[in-house]
């Protein structure tokens, strides 16, 4: 009997450390989170893209040429550094694919119902056919080495989860 109740001492105080090792878990992805998605601000969909735009044109001097066809009027909630770090992803997906010859990087916006509809397009090939519908896949990437596969994948994420 005494080998039983050391037994069931020893599995509570396993139990009572897993659960303070989730809850630790918990707390640091809790402030994670909070790190990287910051303060939720309205700010000019406007100036976030030009930020992202002036940002993408300092890194490819000469490449793309910008056609932003942003409404000024609207305004958007949400982190304006994370969101403006996701237009610099796709920007910067749109240089890769128009390597080395360049082109134009179109941005429009426009408003339906509330909402700020966004596209961004490219003189670039396009996603290869055969990987279309795995675009959000993690690690997959028509890049070869110069790319992650990741970057998609976490906007898609973060636009969901935060905006």
């Amino acid at each position: 009997m005494l080998f039983r109740s050391e037994v069931q001492r020893t599995l509570q105080s396993a139990r009572q450390a897993v659960e303070g090792v989730d809850a630790a878990a918990s707390e640091l992805r809790n402030v994670a989170r909070r790190a990287i998605d910051g303060d939720v601000a309205v700010r000019s969909l406007l100036q976030i893209v030009q930020n992202a735009v002036d940002k993408v044109r300092a890194d490819t001097p000469g490449l793309l040429h910008f056609h932003i066809d942003v409404d000024p009027r609207i305004q958007i909630e949400g982190n304006p550094p994370l969101l403006e770090k996701l237009f610099v992803s796709l920007l910067s997906n749109a240089a890769d694919a128009m390597r080395p010859e360049g082109g134009e990087v179109r941005i429009l916006s426009r408003l339906h119902e509330g909402l700020a509809l966004i596209e961004v397009s490219d003189d670039g090939t396009g996603v290869p056919h055969e990987i279309q519908d795995r675009l959000f896949e993690p690690f997959l990437s028509s890049k070869g080495d110069r790319g992650a596969g990741l970057g998609l994948l976490i906007a898609r994420e973060k636009i969901g989860r935060a905006h």
